[in-house]
Order: C-alpha cells, then structure tokens, then sequence
C-alpha cells in the first residue's frame, strides 16, 4: 500500500516536471503585445503632434492688459527719435509732391533693394516724387552694422528708435507720420509695405488730377470685425477693442494720405489709446475720431493679383510680390509695345467692383 501511495505522488508531480513547454506560443503572444503597445504609443503621438506644433506657433502678443497703451508714451512727440536719415536732409529740402515711405523690417535688404532696382529707382521716379524706407532697430549687432552701411550707400533709410517686430506695426506708422510732419512736407504720402509693386506714373497721374488734402485712399474694408482667435496674427483682445465692428478702414498694405489730414491723424494718434493693428488704428479708429472717411480706389487690393502683366500695368498697386517676382514682372511691364498689346487683349483687365461701407 505504501508502494502505491508513492507511485500515485510521483504521477501528481511529474506531468508538471515532464509536459512540455510552447516558447513559440510564448514569444508569439509577447509580440502581439508588442505590437499592440507600439500601435497605441504610434496613434497617441499622431494626435498630440499637431497639439504640440499649434502652441508653438501661438503668435507673439505684447500687447497684454497691464502693459501701458498710451501711444504719446513710445512716440515721445517733444523728442528727437530718428537714427539714421537721408544726408544732408532737412525739413526746407524735403518738399515733394508725393513721398512713399516703404514699410520695411531691418533684416530684408533684399526686398528694399529689388524696389530700387526696379518701380523706386530714382531713374525711374517723376523729378517731384521720393522714396525712402522705414526701419526701427533691432539688438543684433551685424544687421546694425548692415544697415549703417545700406544707408551711406544707398542713402534712402529713415530709423526710428522702436522696436521692429511685428506687434509695433501701430508705432511704426505714428512715428512715420511724426517724421513727415516734423522734417518732410509732401503734398501726398504713399505708405506701402515691402512686398508691394506700386505703378508711380499711374499713381502720380491720379493724385496731381484728383487729390485732395484730406485724402485717405486705398482698398477700402467694410464691416471687419475683430478676431478673437488668440492663435491668428490679427488676434483682437476686448480690452483693446470692445467694439463689435471696426470702423471702415483701407487696407495696410499700402494707402495715400493727404498732408494735412495726416498731420491730423498723428496728432489724434498721440491722444489715442494704442490699438495694434496699424491700419485699423490711423485710418480707421483715428480717422473715424477726426470726422474723415477713407475712401476706396480700385487700383488698390491685398489680396495678390494674377501675375499679369497688363493687369500691372492698369492699377496702383500689387501685393505679395517675392524680390525675384518683382524683377521678373518689371522687366515684362517694360517691353516695348506693352499697352497696345494690352489694349487688343481679350478679354481686356477688368478692375474690381468699387467698395463704398454703408454709414
């Protein structure tokens, strides 16, 4: 009995020292799990990309509720705040017809010298119409040194004692107009940004035929209303702007002002709290203050035109135009018989629709 009971032990015991092992259901089972958590981490890190990619392109904002928005403070109206200016430049030289100050950043000399080669070549300016471009500072030392030596070469730079970023596009226009109206006393001012081509002798024809002091004219823009988007450039804060609706105002990409209302304009600016988005801020907000109502003209658009050269040819202004793109179209625009090809063109330009806002 003792035997039997012995031998009945070492059955329970050897089936589990003796059944055989599965590595290959073992390893295929680790894989599958594997697999399954490479797959969750893989579709985690998908969706959470974009998340990460969105905040990091949030825009720079400087204009929070606690920073101080009286733009007389950054102005400073009673002091002398120009850096570099044309040589030899005073108020009782500077008496053209019509001034066109370029809008632009420090570092884009390519941009401002593809504008010299080409529609602001003195070569290629009416004797009474001058151009000069405008800049702020900037830390970095070799774009100083850079800029310095662009204005003892090309002597067209006008410097303001700002800050060039994007966010001070409002104190950039003010101190433009403090400039014109304390050292410059053109008939007309065209401000255009950097990337514009601007058709002079069409501009220059429609100013000496139909301008007026007050004028403030380009592409007109109606019932706009602030964005409350904070991941937009335009980004509107309601502390800043509370309204439901700007006022009309023409587009920033470029605008003609007339001198005495843009001697108005600075002064109201000086008055005004600072709102960020230039053109809504002098042609609208300040403008709207003085009683004066901008004005559309359909030579003017922000929006990029087709790059057509009789398209050109027939307006103000183009917008969106690469230093390489500008060339390329001022070389086409001067082939000779350009407008009588574009006369016989078919379907001849047409220009937009005249925008006229509602009161």
């Amino acid at each position: 009995m003792a035997g039997g009971a012995e031998w009945r032990a070492m059955r329970r015991v050897r089936p589990v020292r003796d059944r055989p092992a599965s590595p290959d259901g073992v390893t295929c089972s680790m894989r599958a799990l594997f697999a399954i958590c490479a797959a969750f981490i893989v579709v985690c890190l998908i969706g959470y990309i974009p998340i990460m990619l969105k905040e990091k392109h949030v825009p720079r904002f400087d204009w929070g509720p606690e920073v101080n928005r009286n733009t007389s403070h950054y102005i400073r109206p009673d002091d002398n705040t120009t850096l570099l200016q044309p040589a030899g430049h005073s108020a009782g030289g500077c008496r053209p017809f019509l001034l066109v100050v370029v809008s632009s950043a420090v570092k884009n000399f390519p941009a401002r010298n593809a504008i010299r080669q080409t529609w602001g070549a003195p070569a290629n300016l009416p004797a009474d119409v001058v151009i000069r471009f405008l800049v702020g500072t900037t830390a970095n030392g070799s774009l100083v040194e850079n800029l310095i030596a662009e204005s003892e070469v090309h002597d067209d730079l006008v410097q303001q004692d700002f800050v060039d970023v994007y966010s001070n596009l409002t104190l950039k226009t003010v101190m433009m107009l403090k400039w014109v109206t304390s050292s410059c006393q053109p008939n007309y001012i065209l401000k255009a940004d950097e990337d514009m081509y601007v058709n002079i002798p069409r501009l220059h024809a429609y100013l000496k035929a139909e301008g007026r002091p007050d004028l403030i004219t380009g592409a007109l823009i109606c019932n706009a209303e602030p964005r409350l988007d904070k991941y937009s450039k335009y980004f509107s804060p309601r502390y800043m702007f509370a309204a439901r609706r700007f006022p009309a105002y023409v587009s920033g990409t470029a605008y003609v002002l007339g001198s005495d209302v843009a001697a108005r304009l600075y002064r109201t600016a000086l008055t005004t709290p600072l709102y960020h988005l230039e053109d809504v801020f002098l042609t609208g907000i300040c403008a709207s203050k003085l009683g004066v109502r901008p004005t559309d003209h359909v030579g003017f658009t922000f929006w990029r035109r087709a790059m057509e050269p009789c398209e050109f040819n027939a307006v103000m202004m183009a917008h969106e135009l690469t230093p390489d793109e500008l060339r390329a179209m001022w070389r086409r625009l001067q082939e000779p018989g350009l407008e009588a090809a574009c006369a016989a063109a078919s379907p001849p330009y047409k220009p937009r629709k005249l925008v006229k806002c509602r009161r």
